[in-house]
C-alpha cells in the first residue's frame, strides 16, 4: 500500500558526477612516451657496437638447487635413519595433565542446584492446583507475515509494475563529459604540425633531381672487417 500511494513528486533530481573520469587521448599518449629518449648519437653508438668485443663469463651459482638424484639420496638416508633408530635411547617421561577432564561425580555436582527445596516446599509444589492460574493471551509486538499475506503482497507489487504509468517519469538529457572524438578530430590529430603552403608544394613537385650533386659518404666510425678483428685478437693474445 505504501508503494502504491507513494508521491513521486517528492523525489529530488540529482546530477551524476563522475569521480574517476576516462583518460583522454592526449593523456594516453603522454603515458606511452618513455621518461628518457636517447639522442641520435647514442642510438648511432648502439648500432655500431661490435658484440665480439664482449668477453664470455661463466655463471657461478652460489646457492645451486639440488638435483633429482640429491633429493632421492637425501630421502633414502632419512628413511634409513628412521628404520635403524633404537627406541632404547629414548627416556621415559610421565605425562602431567594441567587441565584434567572432569569426572562423573564432578559433572553430577555441577548439575545440582546450589540450594535444594525442603520437603515441605516439595509437598506444596505437588499439591499445587493448575486451575488457579489465569489464562493470558500473548501480545505479539512483531507480527510475522503468513504465507497468504506474502502472496497477496507479491500480487500487489506485480500489479503496480504491470500498470505503471510511464508518463510520471521525467525526461533527462544525457551530458557526456568526455565525448568520443569525431572523424574530423581524428583527422586533425593525424595531420602534421606544419603544412607547407601551395607554392612550396608546387616547387617540390617541379624539383629536378638531376640538379643535385653527387657526394661521397665519409664514414668517421667505420665498422671493422673480419680481418681487422682477427688481427686485433692476435695482438691482444701476444
Amino acid at each position: 500500500e505504501e508503494v502504491k500511494s507513494f508521491d513521486r513528486k517528492k523525489l529530488k533530481h540529482v546530477d551524476t558526477v563522475e569521480t574517476d573520469m576516462v583518460p583522454t587521448l592526449q593523456q594516453l599518449r603522454g603515458e606511452l612516451v618513455p621518461d628518457y629518449v636517447p639522442s641520435m648519437p647514442e642510438l648511432h653508438k648502439l648500432q655500431m657496437f661490435v658484440r665480439s668485443y664482449l668477453k664470455h663469463v661463466e655463471t657461478v651459482e652460489k646457492n645451486p638447487l639440488p638435483t633429482l638424484e640429491d633429493i632421492q639420496k637425501e630421502a633414502n638416508e632419512t628413511m634409513a635413519e628412521v628404520k635403524t633408530f633404537k627406541k632404547s635411547k629414548l627416556r621415559h617421561s610421565d605425562t602431567i595433565e594441567k587441565n584434567t577432564l572432569p569426572g562423573l561425580d564432578t559433572l553430577w555436582s555441577e548439575m545440582l542446584p546450589d540450594e535444594l527445596p525442603t520437603k515441605a516446599e516439595l509437598k506444596e509444589l505437588v499439591k499445587f492446583a493448575h486451575s488457579d492460574l489465569k489464562h493470558v493471551k500473548p501480545n505479539v509486538k512483531v507480527h510475522v507475515p503468513t504465507s497468504e499475506e506474502i502472496n497477496e503482497e507479491k500480487k500487489i507489487i506485480r500489479s503496480d509494475v504491470k500498470y505503471f504509468d510511464k508518463g510520471c517519469l521525467r525526461r533527462v538529457n544525457t551530458v557526456e563529459k568526455n565525448p568520443l572524438p569525431t572523424q574530423g578530430d581524428i583527422c586533425a590529430e593525424m595531420l602534421p604540425d606544419y603544412i607547407p603552403p601551395k607554392p612550396e608544394l608546387a616547387a617540390l613537385s617541379k624539383f629536378i633531381k638531376s640538379t643535385l650533386h653527387h657526394v661521397k659518404t665519409l664514414e668517421k666510425r667505420f665498422v671493422p672487417t673480419l680481418k681487422d678483428i682477427e688481427e686485433e685478437k692476435a695482438a691482444a693474445n701476444k
